[in-house]
């Protein structure tokens, strides 16, 4: 499995909208994506505006496959314009405890 983390500084105030988009845009063109497992969106407890969205997918090829989709530059585009910046790290699963 691949880990996809997303951090992100959100613009003062667009919180509330980042999280919209993320549910009425971003999640629905995802969903449907093969290999697609499960998206979380995170929000830091300390500072609202710094928040995380981590996507699981179940291979790094579906998981750009997902990026190059038509469906996403329009759903991620969605979120960027509310974001002062973003960082990005993939990870894949080597290690599971229960």
């Amino acid at each position: 499995m691949v880990i996809l983390e997303i951090e992100l500084v959100v613009k003062e105030g667009q919180n509330s909208e980042v999280k919209k988009r993320f549910n009425e845009n971003f999640t629905p063109a995802i969903r449907h994506q093969s290999g697609f497992y499960n998206a979380l969106f995170l929000e830091q407890l300390e500072i609202r505006d710094n928040c995380m969205i981590l996507l699981f997918f179940d291979t790094e090829k579906q998981r750009l496959d997902w990026v190059s989709s038509d469906e996403h530059d329009p759903a991620w585009e969605s979120i960027v314009e509310l974001l002062n910046s973003f960082t990005a790290k993939s990870y894949r699963i080597v290690e599971k405890v229960r």
